[in-house]
Formats: structure tokens, sequence, C-alpha cells
């Protein structure tokens, strides 16, 4: 990590948890293996998870339909046109570059099936998911989304976190800046039992396996999880087997998708 970013987190006190377990990850690594091995360690996990999701992928529209989930790609859009063409207004005037919008379709269709009021996003940056939560809860009520998302590493992007999401629609947002380490315990402890959860923050296997977990638990039965690049490593397959839950798998775009439904 570069000088510049350890800077960024000594201006953050709130991230100094996190800037901690950074150090001890690269110490731990620096004691215990060469840069070979971890690099090699970490193409052999993206293999065996790349083959997993490639042996179990099924089509969308059929995994959602095991969902009671009728799929349109373009029913967000089709609802939504004109919250999504100011949304990329204000996206378009953002400095920095924070991510894609995803499949809102996806999400609004399963916030509707589950009739959903309690949901927790990991992950927000331009707020494209948020985005379509929160069109979803819009004239609902008691609803809440607790959003966590932690300050990019080395940019001030602060004012521009969530800035998909139109100010009228903040009345049923929590949105905590923290990592998820403290962000997850915290939006668990608020929510107590949550109907949908959304996972797109940290990718490494470390961060998935103290997410997971503590997610999951926080789940109400019936209640569905979804995880972002599960392809990038065994994360998200180990968490399964252990679990011994079977996920559906999709791919949007390049990459894959987890739907586990609790």
């Amino acid at each position: 990590m570069k000088l510049s970013n350890y800077k960024h987190f000594l201006r953050n006190p709130y991230l100094y948890p996190h800037l901690f377990r950074i150090l001890i990850r690269k110490i731990k690594y620096m004691i215990f293996s060469s840069k070979v091995e971890i690099e090699r360690a970490s193409a052999e996990s993206r293999t065996i998870a790349e083959n997993w999701c490639i042996k179990n992928e099924i089509p969308i529209i059929e995994a959602l339909s095991t969902l009671d989930i009728e799929y349109d790609k373009d029913y967000f859009k089709n609802k939504f046109q004109s919250v999504l063409n100011d949304a990329n207004e204000r996206v378009s005037d953002c400095p920095y570059k924070l991510g894609g919008p995803g499949n809102l379709s996806l999400i609004y269709q399963i916030l509707e099936s589950l009739n959903a009021k309690n949901v927790i996003e990991t992950g927000v940056a331009y707020g494209w998911s948020s985005l379509s939560i929160l069109c979803f809860f819009d004239n609902r009520d008691s609803c809440r989304l607790w959003s966590i998302d932690k300050p990019y590493v080395g940019i001030d992007n602060s004012n521009w976190v969530g800035c998909a999401v139109p100010k009228e629609l903040h009345k049923n947002w929590s949105l905590l800046r923290m990592a998820d380490t403290e962000g997850i315990p915290k939006a668990t402890n608020l929510s107590k039992h949550t109907d949908f959860i959304h996972y797109d923050s940290d990718k490494s296997i470390e961060g998935r396996m103290f997410a997971y977990p503590r997610l999951f638990d926080n789940l109400r039965n019936g209640g569905i999880l979804i995880s972002d690049d599960i392809s990038d490593n065994v994360g998200f397959k180990r968490f399964c087997e252990e679990m011994n839950l079977n996920p559906l798998i999709i791919k949007d775009g390049n990459k894959y998708q987890g739907i586990i439904k609790k």
C-alpha cells in the first residue's frame, strides 16, 4: 500500500481498526509466505471458484423461477426510467470511478417477492443497488436499509458515495461509513431479522468468511442473501459447503453471483 494511502487512514481515526488489520495481514504474509506463494495460492483459489461456478451455473430466469419470480431484466428501468435518468446525471458529475450499476431489476424483483422491510447491503459506491432498494421502500411504512461502506483508500470520495440516490429517498436509509468488521455487527444489531442481504464489499477470503456467517445468522427464515463476484476466490464456495447450503449460481455479464434462500 502506498504511503499516501497510509496517510489517508491516519487522517480518519475511525478507520484505525481497519488499518491495523491490513498491517497484521501484511506482516503475516511477509513472515509465513513469499510473494510467489501468495500469488500461486490466489490463482489456485480463483481457478477452483471459477470451475465451481461454471459447473453449477443456471440461467437467471430458471434460478428466479425456483424463487417464484418471473424475471424481467428491464423491470426496474420500465418502472423508474426518470429516476434512472436523474441518477445517471448525478453519477456523471462524480470525479471518481466507483463501480458499475449491477442488476437493479434482480434486486427489486427479489424485494417484491419477499415484501422486504429490513435490508442490509455491504458496498455502496455510487449507490445503484441502494437506489433499487430505496425505490422499493418509497411509500412503504416501517422500512429500513442499512448500508455499509468504508471510504476508498487514497481518495476523498465521502461526498459521492451513494450519489445515485436522490435526497427524497434518504428517509429510509442508514449509511454506515465504516469497514465491514465494524459495520456488519452494528447493522445486524440494529436490523435484527433481515429480509434481504446484498454482499458486495470485502472480496478477500478472510473478509467473506468474517461477513457471511454473521449476515446469514441475521437473515430471517425465507430471507435471501446475494453475494457478488463469487468466482474471485473460494470464500463463497467454502461458506456454502461448511453450512451445507445449495446456492443458486447465476452469471450476470462476466461475473458470477450466488443466491441463498434461508
